[in-house]
């Protein structure tokens, strides 16, 4: 929702929503998968995996976000193919 007061935009969210986590852009280093989550403090969310968009699998079963972005890696498998990963809000 954007409001317009005084010749200022403002971005707000209704009381009763949540802004969903955002995921930042991936990192590579040896092994490792790696990006970062940003998102409202305090809020909990789910680190997810799959490989086929349909069935995910719970990696991270609940972070806390802090102020900023919060970084997560994990190990791939490369035996399983793609993988897709997403922050759900708990």
């Amino acid at each position: 929702m954007i409001a317009s007061f005084n010749n200022t935009i403002r971005k707000g969210f209704p009381a009763n929503s949540v802004p969903p986590p955002i995921l930042q852009p991936p990192s590579l280093s040896a092994g490792q998968f790696g990006f970062g989550i940003s998102g409202l403090p305090n809020l909990a969310v789910n680190i997810e995996s799959s490989t086929n968009l349909s069935q995910w699998q719970v990696l991270s079963p609940y972070i806390t976000l802090v102020g900023g972005t919060n970084y997560y890696s994990v190990s791939p498998n490369p035996s399983l193919g793609a993988q897709f990963y997403r922050a759900q809000v708990r």
